[in-house]
């Protein structure tokens, strides 16, 4: 499918803030797919992902399956919902993508 509004928001947000090292991955040009998932956004060089989560196609349990899931595999995984509060999801999103990246021991070797 195709960037949603949302996705694509926060696509401006972490290429304004962290420039070069969040590529958008559910639907764009380069698709990663990690235990049969596609995230929306993957880090270029961490073992991070952020799931954008609509509330029509999603559970609340699918955050904890889908976050273990990454995590099995060796990723962090942070999902924002649609109908979470805005400030509350951006200061999630700036502290998740944040992690690590003074620390040379969270990069992918």
């Amino acid at each position: 499918g195709k960037q949603n509004k949302l996705e694509a928001r926060y696509e401006k947000v972490l290429n304004l803030m962290f420039p070069g090292e969040w590529e958008y991955t559910g639907s764009g040009k380069r698709t990663v797919v990690i235990d049969g998932m596609i995230p929306d956004f993957t880090h270029n060089n961490q073992r991070k992902v952020i799931e954008i989560f609509g509330v029509y196609w999603h559970k609340p349990e699918d955050e904890i399956v889908k976050t273990m899931k990454y995590a099995k595999n060796g990723y962090l995984c942070l999902v924002i919902w649609e109908n979470s509060n805005p400030h509350d999801s951006l200061n999630r999103l700036m502290e998740f993508a944040e992690i690590g990246r003074n620390d040379l021991s969270a990069t992918i070797a």
